[in-house]
């Protein structure tokens, strides 16, 4: 391994080209020129390293492709996730013999469960999320989570035209602001808010990503963490994963491209160090090593990995994208009861509409 994994002139420098590895979030993969800004993986080299298709969690690994072609090596998935504080859910009698929350299945068992938190915090809204703020994206991946669970789909398989199915699309939004307006949740929390409740035991419930982790463990919050319940038929789970991805080179040094793929296929197997901060490994090796399964709460929602909820692959969607931003403005008055679940799906299928019709900045026939 011992070389810098950047190219470096005589006198210590970059040269001007770029670098030899980089990390980015998956579900911008459509948007951030591949085939020009990125290189694709060279396969020879990746089974030269060990690595294989079938190791990778199946959605994850087809979604590191675009037009049929391997653009980046999965390393994690970062999903919403449940978060529960065990001294209340004790006492509201929410745990099982093992110490662990009792999953529930459908609307009426969440509901069910959140009531009890509820009366057993005097009456508090007992779950709490990132619900409204400048930029607010904790509505959009709670929607996505509900409505990818019924199946719902957000565009066509070849990605060209809307396909929201309304019905199941309100379901989850109606549930959305019936956490709201029946006082179960409270939908005035931005996301630093949100988390400061359930750190400081002001909330039985935390509907987040996983990489809060390591931040309540410091604190010393009694909690621990599970998938995000099966509400409408399946676990499925908003997320997004990190991956590697080699920005584009003329030429690349073969015995420093060869160091590369060692260096990617190093930290892939051993990604489980990197789950101690909350991301499930994507490679399917890692969630069986003694050391992952002996970290808690880490190990506890695992298997999500098969049924993350990824973005459609478009170049407008991703983390802090356009389209999370958009459809969280529609959806964060909805939990609040300010605006029907009607208005908000229209107001979120006309920013659709919207971003369908702009001009792709990495059109497809100019990637080589």
């Amino acid at each position: 391994m011992g070389r810098a994994l950047l190219h470096e002139d005589r006198h210590g420098r970059a040269g001007g080209r770029s670098p030899d590895l980089a990390t980015f979030h998956l579900s911008r993969l459509a948007g951030i020129g591949a085939g020009r800004i990125l290189d694709p993986i060279n396969l020879d080299l990746l089974a030269e390293v060990g690595l294989k298709a079938a190791d990778f969690s199946p959605p994850i690994w087809q979604r590191a492709h675009l037009d049929g072609v391997l653009y980046a090596i999965p390393l994690d998935a970062h999903p919403m996730v449940l978060y529960y504080n065990t001294d209340i859910c004790e006492k509201a009698g929410l745990l099982g013999e093992d110490g662990k929350l009792r999953p529930t299945t459908g609307v009426d068992e969440l509901i069910a469960a959140l009531t009890k938190a509820k009366e057993a915090m005097g009456g508090k809204p007992p779950l709490t999320m990132d619900a409204l703020g400048l930029g607010t994206v904790g509505p959009w991946r709670v929607w996505w989570t509900l409505y990818s669970q019924s199946g719902g789909a957000l565009l066509t398989p070849d990605n060209t035209a809307i396909a929201i199915d309304d019905a199941k699309a309100l379901d989850a939004l109606r549930l959305m602001q019936r956490l709201g307006t029946e006082g179960l949740c409270d939908p005035r929390t931005d996301y630093g808010a949100s988390v400061a409740k359930f750190t400081n035991g002001e909330a039985a419930f935390l509907w987040n990503g996983d990489w809060e982790t390591t931040g309540l463990k410091e604190r010393g919050t009694p909690f621990s963490m599970t998938r995000f319940p099966n509400v409408f038929g399946t676990g499925a789970a908003q997320a997004d994963c990190h991956a590697f991805v080699l920005p584009h080179q003329r030429s690349r040094d073969p015995e420093i491209e060869r160091a590369t793929y060692r260096f990617i296929a190093y930290l892939v197997k051993n990604s489980a160090d990197w789950a101690v901060a909350g991301h499930v490994p994507a490679y399917l090796p890692a969630l069986e090593e003694p050391d992952y399964l002996a970290l808690h709460p880490q190990s506890e929602y695992r298997s999500v990995i098969t049924e993350v909820a990824l973005d459609p692959q478009v170049w407008f969607t991703g983390s802090a994208s356009r389209l999370w931003i958009e459809f969280g403005g529609a959806f964060s008055p909805v939990l609040s009861g300010e605006r029907s679940p009607e208005d908000g799906l229209a107001a979120a299928k006309a920013a659709l509409d919207r971003l369908m019709t702009a001009p792709n900045p990495f059109p497809a026939e100019e990637r080589s």
